[in-house]
């Protein structure tokens, strides 16, 4: 990268939410994004389907919703109703917005 700044693997991009980044001076870059060069272009039906398989794969880790939603409400204050809603709608994304990924 060419810069003195140490690599570090746990933070993400905040461009490209890209694991593994530089902290530069308050901005958190990948090489990619710190070089300038453009983000992959995601397809919007793909990371839907991504989020929904993301969370239907987190539901078979072990924690339970409850669980899932005492965590969240913990780190947020969010209500646990509002949580609840959208942690409901995660698995019905796919279906609903996106017909050809499967």
């Amino acid at each position: 990268m060419g810069r003195d700044v140490p690599y570090q693997p746990g933070l993400m991009c905040e461009e490209c939410g890209h694991a593994g980044a530089y902290d530069l001076m308050g901005d958190i870059l990948c090489d990619r994004c710190a070089s300038g060069e453009a983000p992959e272009e995601e397809n919007l039906a793909s990371a839907i389907s991504k989020i929904s398989d993301g969370f239907d794969a987190l539901l078979k880790s072990g924690l339970n919703k409850k669980a899932i939603i005492i965590l969240l409400q913990d780190a947020t204050r969010v209500r646990r109703r509002d949580i609840k809603a959208v942690l409901d709608a995660l698995p019905r994304l796919k279906e609903m917005y996106c017909s050809d990924v499967r």
